[in-house]
This record gives C-alpha cells, structure tokens and sequence, in this order.
C-alpha cells in the first residue's frame, strides 16, 4: 500500500463569516469576497496532481468547491462527515462566545448539538473510509475547523485538549500523509436507516443498545456503542416511512433466559410485537425467537 497525500483547505469567507457568526451545522453563502477567494484556491490547487476532492456538504463549503474545482474534471464528493462541529442551539449565534468557551464543550455537548471530541470522531470514520479506496491518491479535503483538527488528531497525534485551547490561524492549505492500512479495530462497520423522526429512532435505539445517542440533528441522527461492541447506527430523514419489508434486520441476542423480561422491556420502550417463532429441532431445549418492530416499524428479531 501507497501513502495517502492529502491536503486540508477551509471553507472560503462566508456571509456568516463577516458577520461575526458561528454557523456550525447551519447553512451560509459565501461572500464576495470569499467567492473570490474560493477561485484563487482553484488557481492554487490547478497543478497540484489532485484526484479527487472530499468536501463537507455544508454550503459554505461546497459552494468553495463548486467555484474552485468548477470546469477541472476533477471530482467533487460530498460528505456529512467532514461538517463542523454541530453548536445545536447555537448554530449561527456569535462567534466570539465559541472562542470564550469552547473548552467547555470538549466532551459535554452543545445544547442539541455535539461536543468537540464527538465531532472529530465523526470525521475521524471519514479518514477510515478514505483509506480503503484512495490508496496512494493526492486527496484535497475541504472543511472547517472540526475537519482539521480530526486530520491533526488522527493522522499527526496532536491531542485533542491541545487543539481545542489553540488559536485558528488560516494559511494555504495543511499538509498530511495519512497511511490506507487500517488501524487497530478497524474497518469501522456502519448501518444507515432511513426513517421520518431521526431523533426519536435514535432516542428508542440507543435504550434498546445500551448505547450511547452521538448526537441529533433535524435530518441525521446516530447511536453508538462506547465499547466498540456493536456497529454505529445512523438515522437519516426520508420523506415518507418505508412500505415495505426491509431485505435486511437488526438481531438483538440476549440469551433464552432473559428473552421474557426483555420483550416486556423492550414493548415498553414502543415496540411492537409482530410474531413469534419456536424453533426446537437445532436444540434440546425450545428456542424461541421474537419479530418486533420498532416505533416506525422496522422489524428486528430478539433472540
């Protein structure tokens, strides 16, 4: 395997930006300036040997990319994972409080939001990712200050208490080389579930675990696992429920002796019971093996 090359730019200047907000997970235009800007990073990066360019779905940030790589042939991938730290009811509230109080929020999420270590560890999955399909590739990755911190955390080792207490200071570009081979515990393995209330899914999921909620927004949710025991599960909002059977299911396994007391624990929490299989050929002993759903009728089996 080949060394990854990759190269972290920021968002251009945004509207937010000159107005003195944080946006976080909300949504600003770029400036005028900052378009300017956006297409001397393209004159910047023109030479530069560039495969593909990974960008926060954030506009800000993909509008920088837009007018940069725009008529290159260079492909632009969108990711929700390499998005800003999500301020929850402080997105786009003024910037100055951020900086006054950051560290507070190293591990304790922002109200509705997520804390900062939950952030880079979100964009540290999107470095996994990278490693299985960009060996050897020079990669430019656009983002925000969440981004680049997980590269300097992941990739270089810095802390992240050091990160959080530094003062930002723009340049043109941050330089990284990040090895494909994955690293210990890795791959990281996900299950992504399209459903109307990701909040609530996520709330019922994360009791049903015993997991852990990482954060809520109003189109994205995910539950995760602090032992490291079981996948991450992202909720992302669809505009109407599923119809149909799912081809796949979740199994929650808590051993015969437990499955009655865990049915009613788990009917309290919203689920329903859908059917009820007794399989006694593969064992001594009756096997018995619930189909529930869960309170937007994904059905998963309790075992």
């Amino acid at each position: 395997m080949f060394m990854i090359s990759v190269v972290f730019e920021t968002h251009s200047l945004s509207e937010d930006n000159e107005a003195g907000r944080a946006s976080g997970w909300s949504h600003s235009r770029l400036s005028a300036q900052g378009r300017e800007l956006a297409a001397t990073l393209g004159e910047r990066r023109s030479d530069d040997g560039l495969d593909v360019v990974f960008c926060s779905d954030l506009e800000r940030a993909a509008e920088t990319a837009r007018i940069a790589f725009a008529g290159t042939g260079v492909a632009v991938l969108l990711d929700w994972r390499l998005r800003e730290c999500d301020y929850g009811d402080r997105n786009g509230g003024p910037a100055v409080r951020h900086v006054q109080d950051r560290r507070d929020f190293l591990d304790s999420p922002y109200p509705g939001g997520e804390s900062w270590r939950q952030a880079i560890a979100r964009v540290g999955r999107f470095l996994n990712d990278l490693g299985s399909g960009w060996d050897g590739a020079r990669v430019c990755v656009i983002g925000h200050v969440a981004t680049r911190w997980a590269l300097d955390h992941f990739v270089d080792g810095t802390p992240i208490e050091d990160l959080v207490g530094a003062d930002f200071v723009w340049q043109e570009g941050w330089e990284y080389r990040l090895d494909p081979r994955p690293g210990p515990g890795a791959p990281v393995v996900g299950v992504t579930v399209d459903c109307v209330d990701p909040g609530a899914l996520a709330r019922f999921w994360a009791y049903v675990l015993g997991s852990e909620v990482e954060f809520v927004h109003d189109d994205w949710s995910a539950v995760v696992d602090p032992t490291g025991q079981t996948p991450r599960i992202v909720f992302q909002r669809v505009a109407e429920p599923a119809r149909a059977k799912a081809a796949a299911h979740l199994d929650v396994r808590v051993g015969q002796a437990d499955v009655a007391s865990e049915l009613d624990r788990l009917t309290g929490l919203g689920a329903v019971v859908v059917g009820e299989v007794v399989l006694a050929e593969t064992s001594p002993t009756p096997w018995t093996r619930f189909v529930l759903a869960d309170p937007e009728g994904n059905q998963f089996c309790l075992q």
